[in-house]
């Protein structure tokens, strides 16, 4: 029997562990469309809306609530609302799940698009499928005109039986009717 040279076998055995790694990465990506690509997107997602700079959109429907030309048509009422109010609003539908309630969450995404966009009257509708839940969260500049108790009674009223019968972009026009003929009254 013959001298074993255990520097080959080690480097053998390193090149081969090596390559297995690589091809189980390699496998792992093709496989896996997880949201760590989607996070470092170029384009605003569901995942990085909040971080993200980016131009206002005033509709962030992540959700597919609404048709391609209800979104648009809902962006451009919105900065109509926007230029001849000054107040923004923005829709969010978001389905990606916290430990927060839904509604400290909306009162949460309200502020940072409140300091991100540098905007001073901003309400948030925010509303998801998958957790069943709406809510409404406006800035303290608007607390004279609008408060919670008439939030609640819009989501009761208005948002929720159109949800319901998944008549959603009826709910969320109406319920910005209801918002702005406030706002506009006080």
């Amino acid at each position: 029997m013959g001298n074993i040279d255990f520097d080959k076998i080690i480097k053998t055995f390193i090149v081969i562990a090596i390559l297995t790694m690589i091809n189980s990465c390699q496998n792992y990506d093709k496989s896996n469309k997880s949201s760590t690509a989607v996070v470092f997107s170029e384009e605003v997602n569901r995942y990085n809306y909040l971080d993200k700079p980016h131009d206002l959109k005033y509709v962030y429907d992540f959700e597919d609530f609404f048709t391609e030309n209800e979104s648009l048509e809902l962006y451009e009422r919105l900065s109509e609302i926007n230029k001849n109010l000054n107040v923004t609003f923005i829709v969010v539908s978001d389905g990606k799940g916290n430990n927060q309630d839904f509604r400290e969450n909306t009162m949460i995404t309200n502020n940072i698009f409140k300091s991100k966009h540098d905007l001073d009257k901003v309400v948030t509708l925010k509303f998801s499928k998958l957790y069943r839940e709406i809510g409404i969260a406006y800035s303290e500049s608007l607390a004279s005109k609008i408060n919670d108790s008439l939030c609640k009674s819009i989501i009761e009223t208005t948002l929720s039986p159109n949800f319901k019968n998944e008549q959603f972009y009826i709910g969320v026009n109406s319920s910005i009717d209801s918002l702005v003929n406030y706002i506009e009254k006080k």
